[in-house]
């Protein structure tokens, strides 16, 4: 410690601050104190405590997620046995039948709710008429809206359809 005291008196600050009055070095000490006390809390103090506080609002989000998933367990189990009524689940099913009745699909739209809206243009009304019973008969798609019109072509219609998951 008195290495380090004559250190500081040999150099020009500390030759500054000896030259100094007695009521001058307090008050140089005093703003120096307090300037190493700001920078310790702006450097090391703030950050730590700012990481402290993100990490214990991390926490209290998962555990809310964490209820919320105990909560609805049961749920999304019985829906995932069943299939569950999301659009996605329709898309293979509807397309697979299409395919079958040799129908082209110009866009298939998921919506919420689990609907599915199905665009098809220029296509046979029977070969429709077919799939639409199909689809209801053997996977319980059901329809939730239906609009037919003609096409230019003689015995085809233009057809856009909302399904909605079985159940």
């Amino acid at each position: 410690m008195n290495r380090l005291f004559t250190w500081f008196q040999s150099t020009p600050v500390g030759q500054a601050y000896l030259a100094r009055s007695d009521s001058d070095r307090l008050i140089i000490a005093v703003v120096a104190g307090l300037f190493v006390l700001t920078i310790l809390w702006l450097v090391v103090w703030k950050p730590v405590a700012d990481w402290h506080e993100d990490a214990v609002n991390r926490l209290g989000s998962a555990g809310v997620v964490l209820d919320y998933l105990k909560a609805n367990e049961a749920l999304a189990r019985r829906a995932a046995e069943r299939g569950g009524d999301q659009s996605g689940s329709l898309i293979p099913l509807i397309t697979r039948a299409a395919n079958a009745q040799q129908l082209t699909l110009n866009r298939l739209q998921p919506e919420a709710g689990g609907v599915l809206n199905v665009i098809l243009e220029s296509q046979s009304f029977d070969r429709v008429f077919q799939w639409i019973t199909q689809l209801e008969e053997n996977n319980g798609i059901r329809v939730h809206s239906l609009n037919i019109r003609n096409s230019d072509i003689p015995g085809a219609v233009n057809v856009q359809i909302r399904f909605h998951g079985g159940g």
